[in-house]
This record gives C-alpha cells, sequence and structure tokens, in this order.
C-alpha cells in the first residue's frame, strides 16, 4: 500500500452523494454526514505536527472537532475536510495498520488526510468536467475558487494537474510579491525543469508580473530565476486579485500569444526523480538521497527522513541521548525515569 492507494481505498467509502454533499457544505453536513460535531474556537491555536496543513484539533473517540474559523477564506472547510480524513482512517484498520507501521507515520497520516481534504472539497472529476478539455487559465483557479468550497491553493493543485506540458500554477503574495503557493507539473516526456517557481521565492523589482494589478488579465513571456542565478522564460498566463496574483507558467505557448516562438528551448533536469512525503504534502523532487539514510531531501524544508526524525526527538537531560519527545517528562526520558 502506498499514500494514493490508501487515500483511494478511503474515498471509495463514501457514495458520490455523500461527496458532494459535503464539499457543498462541510460546517453543515459534517456532523449528519459523519456523525462528528464542527465546533469554531476563536482562540484555537493548535497546529497538526509532521507539517500537517490544517488548523484544528479532534476528539474524534467523543464526536467532536474544533476547528479555527476564518471569516475571509475557505481554510477553514479544509480544517473540517482533514478532520474527516483522520475519522476515516481510524474506521479503516487496514489502512491504520499500514500507517503506524510506517517510520515517519505522523507524516504520512498528515499526508494522507491532506489529500482527502483535497478531493472531498474538489473532486479530480468536478475539475475535469469544469475544463471540459479547454487548456486552463489563471481565471480559472478563481472561478473554481468561487464555486466551491475549496481553499485557493487547493485549486491552483487541482488546475495545475490538467497542464498538458510542464508547467506549474503560482498563488503571489501581493503584499511582499512572494509565492506562497506553487504546484508543479511534470512535463510528459523530459520530466522537470531545472527552473520552476517555488514558495518563498520573491519577485525581483521590475519583474514582468509586478504589474498585473487588481482586475487585471495578461499573458505574457515572463524570465524566472533559479539557482545559482540562472533564468529561464515561460510563457505566463495572469490574473490579479486585491491581495495577490494568480500566475499560470508553462514551457510551451499554450494560449496562442501572437509573434512570439511556441517552444523555448530549456534545460531539463537528468537527475533521478525521488519521491517522498513530507511538510503535510507529497513531493517529487529531482536530485540524489542522503547519503545515510537513503531517502530524498524535501524541496520545501531541505530535510531527509533522518533529519527529521532527529528535528523531533528531544535530549534526555539524564543520559544526554535523543529520544522521542512521548518518553520525556520533565526533561527526563522513561529509562532514567526507570
Amino acid at each position: 500500500m502506498n499514500v494514493s492507494q490508501a487515500v483511494e481505498r478511503l474515498l471509495g467509502r463514501l457514495s458520490a452523494e455523500r461527496v458532494l454533499r459535503f464539499g457543498a457544505d462541510p460546517v453543515g453536513t459534517v456532523e449528519e454526514i459523519f456523525g462528528i460535531r464542527a465546533v469554531a474556537s476563536d482562540g484555537l491555536a493548535e497546529r497538526r505536527g509532521a507539517g500537517g496543513a490544517c488548523d484544528g484539533v479532534s476528539f474524534l473517540d467523543d464526536g467532536m472537532l474544533f476547528y479555527a474559523p476564518t471569516e475571509f477564506s475557505k481554510r477553514h472547510n479544509f480544517t473540517i475536510a482533514h478532520e474527516v480524513g483522520h475519522h476515516l482512517v481510524n474506521q479503516d484498520d487496514g489502512v491504520s495498520d499500514w500507517v503506524y507501521d510506517q517510520r515517519d507515520h505522523e507524516a504520512i497520516l498528515e499526508t494522507i488526510c491532506d489529500q482527502i481534504a483535497q478531493q472531498l472539497l474538489l473532486p479530480t472529476g468536478e475539475v475535469a468536467a469544469f475544463l471540459e478539455g479547454r487548456v486552463p487559465r489563471a481565471r480559472d483557479v478563481l472561478d473554481l475558487y468561487e464555486g466551491s468550497s475549496a481553499s485557493r491553493p487547493v485549486c491552483a493543485i487541482a488546475v495545475a494537474h490538467h497542464l498538458p506540458k510542464f508547467g506549474a500554477v503560482a498563488l503571489i503574495q501581493r503584499a511582499t510579491m512572494t509565492v506562497t503557493s506553487s504546484s508543479v507539473s511534470p512535463d510528459p516526456e523530459n520530466g522537470w525543469s531545472f527552473i520552476y517557481p517555488w514558495p518563498g521565492q520573491q519577485l525581483p523589482p521590475g519583474h514582468q508580473l509586478r504589474n498585473v494589478g487588481d482586475g487585471d488579465e495578461a499573458t505574457r513571456r515572463v524570465s524566472w530565476l533559479g539557482r545559482f542565478g540562472r533564468s529561464e522564460e515561460f510563457f505566463v498566463n495572469a490574473i490579479g486579485t486585491h491581495s495577490g496574483i494568480v500566475a499560470v507558467f508553462a514551457a510551451e505557448d499554450l494560449w496562442g500569444m501572437p509573434g512570439l516562438p511556441r517552444v523555448m528551448d530549456r534545460e531539463w533536469d537528468d537527475r533521478l526523480t525521488l519521491h517522498g512525503e513530507c511538510c503535510g504534502e507529497p513531493f517529487s523532487t529531482r536530485g540524489y538521497p542522503c547519503s545515510e539514510c537513503k531517502t530524498p531531501f524535501c524541496p520545501r524544508c531541505g530535510k531527509c527522513a533522518h533529519q527529521r526524525r532527529d528535528a523531533r526527538d528531544v535530549t534526555c537531560m539524564e543520559c544526554f541521548v535523543l529520544r522521542p519527545p512521548s518518553t520525556v517528562v520533565d526533561g527526563v526520558c522513561a529509562e532514567c525515569r526507570g
């Protein structure tokens, strides 16, 4: 079993009618459909561990979940759907046993629940029907957001899956001109380019996307700076909002821009494609694994599996050995406590 198979198995327990009803109104239907009472908690500061992406906490044995309400976004819907994911895992002994047999079971569990939440709020078939076979545009992210219970990052991920060639869908925060979310779609033949937008990157002064204002839509050729000072050209369709910019990057001209070549030369990354789960989601990256634990480095946090594990462990103040946090009480591990 892998993460994708676990998600498919758990979602297979639900009828299409239940998925549609929940996706249309997560807050209003979660108790009726799943027997879980959702309670808004303004002071909630809890955040799922292991990179989990939802701001909530659940007591599933008692049929309760608490979530941080988000008045001006739909993030709370994702939180509720994520907790439903935990409920579904708890209901399936096969999936639950597999998860807890894994070395990074906390991160894998959060990844499964995040993917379940995405599918509950924005099913793949719904996105395909919305696009009707046409080439995705930045406006599609906003239209999906307005017409569903999904957040903008979830909608961006869904749109990126439908890019026919190498590209990405990025969300850029206007106040800082920083990429806050990016979903990359590898090329069917060449895989990954060396350069693509990634969270944390900032648009340099004078960049072509900086002047996409609120309500503006633009299709243009832009440069994008990657590692080691190298840059490559992309075709981009972008739309501006009050808070930011949605940009669809493509290695080929998908929108028929006049006077420009349809395809530009590009350096493709021929390193190994490595897969893993970290920071609340599965990832694919090009590179080489850690020489010690033979696992890939997460492209977001930069850590391999043993580095993540060591970061979670704490040092016992008696024997000075790294121990799992659950075994350490008042700075002393279980072995030293006798």
